[in-house]
């Protein structure tokens, strides 16, 4: 009942970003929580949810800007361009669905991939 129009190899690279980047970037060992629902008729949505150190506003507003990664991300050490989020975004967008990230309450971050059914 939830399945989706997409790219079959589309949708794996935004997963594996999204996923790669929970690993690197959530706190060690925290939970990341996933849900998928329908939203409305037409659309499903994936949500991953994580309860890391989050971004700052700046940074949620700049998450999908081709080769930005924020100061934290770059002292880290963790490597990383700054395109995969965009990419993701963009691929998204490609079929018809998008990409969205906000603050998890009360701390972690909360991506949203929305595709058409």
């Amino acid at each position: 009942a939830l399945a989706v129009r997409a790219d079959e190899a589309l949708t794996v690279q935004i997963l594996w970003n999204l996923l790669g980047n929970e690993l690197k970037y959530a706190a060690p060992y925290a939970p990341v929580t996933a849900t998928i629902a329908a939203a409305g008729p037409d659309r499903v949505t994936l949500e991953l949810a994580d309860t890391g150190p989050g971004m700052t506003p700046r940074q949620l507003k700049r998450a999908f800007d081709r080769y930005y990664r924020a100061r934290t991300a770059r002292v880290s050490g963790k490597g990383g361009f700054g395109i995969g989020l965009c990419n993701a975004r963009e691929f998204a967008r490609a079929m018809g669905g998008a990409l969205t990230v906000a603050a998890n309450s009360p701390q972690g971050c909360r991506f949203v991939l929305t595709l058409p059914r």
